[in-house]
């Protein structure tokens, strides 16, 4: 089971622009999708349920709202570039997928250190999202690749 799996992670990804284009559109959308469900659970089971409990889970949309805006308009261009120049490359797998990550969270973290404000924060916050959207999008982009494999 364990040597399927890491086959599986070391496979070298045969998909083309498009299907990395629509992976990184999706991705985030699926992940919002599951986590407001958890996170209004968490809200009710965690506290006695109140006014304020009814609050944060009407101003959670607002707040994936925000971390979506904040990809797509900080992430997806540097995402894009670095999945397609390993797609050319031919080393399109998990691990790089998951490596590139981590130099754009390296590199957003790094440029917000200079300057923190309020929206730096709301960026900051993204980083906590932003693992589980490359193992979305990667679980995405081997979806395609099976079919296309087929």
């Amino acid at each position: 089971m364990n040597y399927k799996l890491i086959t599986y992670l070391k496979t070298n990804l045969d998909v083309s622009r498009e299907d990395i284009t629509d992976s990184l559109m999706m991705a985030p959308i699926y992940t919002a999708s599951i986590a407001y469900p958890l996170v209004c659970l968490s809200i009710i089971i965690g506290e006695n349920f109140t006014v304020e409990s009814f609050e944060s889970i009407i101003t959670a949309p607002i707040f994936f709202i925000i971390v979506l805006l904040i990809y797509f308009v900080f992430v997806y261009v540097f995402a894009y570039i670095s999945q397609t120049f390993l797609l050319r490359k031919k080393r399109l797998n998990f691990f790089t997928i998951m490596a590139s990550a981590f130099l754009i969270i390296i590199l957003y973290s790094s440029i917000l250190s200079w300057n923190v404000s309020a929206s730096g924060a709301v960026i900051m916050l993204f980083s906590i999202f932003a693992i589980p959207i490359v193992i979305t999008y990667w679980v995405l982009l081997f979806k395609v690749h099976r079919k296309n494999s087929k």
